[in-house]
């Protein structure tokens, strides 16, 4: 018999699940890592919101300036990510290296211009007021859904500005990309930033389903295929 999906996630809850990392030139096992269950994921949730209620309350150019010193840390750990990336999916060290540059960049341009970018908008005032202006304020949790060929750069270039802008981020990484996941949380714990703010989900699919479904949860970013697009859509 086939498991239903509430069976699966009813053992997963209860039992222990590892995700092997396979280097996909030598086909050696080259790490393992243990399965977030139920419990766990939920606890991860609280923490994040914790964090969030903490993180929104500071104005936004503070946010911007805590979170720039992350293109140095990238520049200085290029080398570690970029061979960690090709022994999860194969991508050559120096096109790694490369990526991880561009993310460095992303970083220091977003903290030169991240700021200007949520300052209130003034208008013309609307009858019957005194002043009118557009305002931008967090959501709050933000899962992201990320593929496995940019492994740094998708992270970088969604959690960043959404950080930047008040929220906290949730991440699915690729199964085969979890590393490259949890040093990018490993760099932004680093950082002035309240705890759990960050947090990589070592979770599969059925797992996510219960994520978007989480009350706390406000959005979701996803670069992945038609099917994962869909699969999400349905839960919109």
């Amino acid at each position: 018999r086939v498991p239903c999906r509430a069976a699966l996630l009813a053992a997963r809850n209860t039992a222990t699940y590892m995700f092997p990392q396979i280097n996909p030139r030598t086909a050696e096992t080259f790490q393992v890592y243990e399965g977030m269950n139920d419990e766990k994921v939920k606890q991860i949730i609280q923490k994040a919101q914790d964090a969030f209620q903490e993180w929104r309350q500071i104005p936004a150019a503070q946010r911007v300036q805590r979170l720039a010193p992350l293109a140095e840390m990238l520049r200085q750990r290029a080398d570690e990510a970029a061979e960690l990336m090709c022994q999860e999916m194969g991508k050559p060290v120096a096109q790694g290296k490369a990526e991880v540059l561009k993310c460095a960049y992303l970083v220091d341009w977003y903290a030169k211009h991240g700021a200007e970018f949520l300052k209130d908008t003034e208008y013309p005032a609307l009858p019957g007021f005194s002043k009118s202006f557009v305002t931008y304020q967090p959501l709050g949790l933000i899962l992201a859904i990320m593929p496995w060929n940019f492994p740094m750069w998708q992270v970088i270039r969604m959690g960043v500005p959404t950080l930047m802008a008040g929220n906290a981020v949730l991440l699915k990484h690729a199964h085969n990309c979890f590393g490259s996941g949890l040093l990018c949380e490993e760099l932004l714990q680093q950082l002035e930033l309240p705890e759990g703010l960050f947090r990589s989900l070592i979770v599969d699919v059925p797992e996510i389903h219960q994520v978007l479904e989480h009350p706390l949860v406000q959005g979701v970013a996803l670069t992945g295929s038609e099917v994962a697009g869909r699969a999400v859509a349905a839960k919109a």
